[in-house]
């Protein structure tokens, strides 16, 4: 159910199913590295969108963005050009706001857009404004 929600960028209830598969199978004593356990991580871990900080371009712990140079030269495409990640595969720029529908005050309500590194299914597009 939980990929099922995914398919479908329900990331919220997603993340939600596979909270109460840990349950139920911490409830039955799986061990830590059963199977079931390392399958329901993997996708809680894939779904978690994590903050970031800006840092000097040099640093060996900056992202760097798959499309940086069509991002640079303006080409965004009819349907925007998206935030994926070459430095992390599978990840992108995301929405905070797009992973955090249950979570009450979570994101804090504001004007400012709060954006994290999570899976690339759920990336920010950029556009070309004006």
């Amino acid at each position: 159910l939980g990929l099922t929600e995914q398919v479908f960028a329900m990331w919220d209830e997603s993340f939600k199913c596979f909270q109460k598969a840990m349950k139920i199978f911490q409830a039955i004593g799986l061990e830590k590295y059963h199977p079931y356990i390392v399958g329901a991580m993997s996708h809680i871990n894939r779904l978690s969108v994590k903050p970031m900080i800006l840092l000097p371009e040099r640093s060996e712990n900056c992202i760097r963005l798959k499309y940086a140079q069509k991002l640079r030269d303006g080409e965004y495409g009819p349907f925007g050009l998206p935030l994926e990640l070459s430095s992390l595969p599978g990840k992108g720029l995301v929405r905070f706001d797009k992973f955090f529908l249950g979570m009450p005050n979570f994101p804090p309500k504001s004007r400012n857009i709060l954006a994290g590194i999570g899976p690339k299914e759920g990336f920010i597009k950029a556009t070309l404004e004006g």
